[in-house]
């Protein structure tokens, strides 16, 4: 059976967009309570303390976007990822060969509705490799069946 190149790429909207929801309230919670009429000393600093914080991970956020491309190359017997970033290119490549196990991980709470689902390479050496990076805008990456299909075909892949 012919099996092709997989190749997956993040997308980074949902990044930017939650950077910037962070950068936005931080910015009108240090504004909001610079000069807060009515409240205490310490509830004011605690709050533009908070706001600060915020939009610190906003400012962070932006600067860590980018683009995670990863190629899954039955021929090869390789995956390639590529992390393009504002501040930086890496690039891995992880042979077949020196995959033990895939498994399931996830990020989030079932209670908060918010799960991000991802796959997880134990590597040869005891090395544990997060595939399909959570966070970074997979379209799926919320459903624990596609993943789990990621994870099935990636184990084809390396049983050929």
């Amino acid at each position: 059976m012919e099996m092709n190149q997989w190749k997956s790429q993040s997308s980074p909207g949902k990044q930017v967009l939650l950077a910037l929801l962070c950068l936005g309230v931080g910015l009108v919670l240090v504004v909001k309570f610079l000069d807060a009429p009515g409240q205490t000393v310490s509830n004011a600093r605690a709050i533009m303390g908070l706001g600060a914080l915020l939009l610190t991970i906003g400012v962070v956020g932006i600067a860590t976007t980018g683009i995670e491309t990863v190629i899954i190359d039955p021929k090869m017997r390789r995956i390639t990822i590529d992390d393009v970033r504002l501040i930086g290119t890496k690039r891995r490549a992880i042979s077949f060969s020196d995959i033990v196990n895939i498994r399931i991980g996830y990020l989030g709470k079932a209670s908060n509705f918010v799960q991000f689902y991802y796959l997880v390479l134990q590597l040869k050496g005891g090395e544990e490799y997060s595939l399909f990076s959570p966070g970074r805008g997979y379209d799926g990456a919320m459903d624990q069946s596609v993943v789990e299909g990621w994870r099935r075909r990636l184990q084809g892949y390396l049983q050929n």
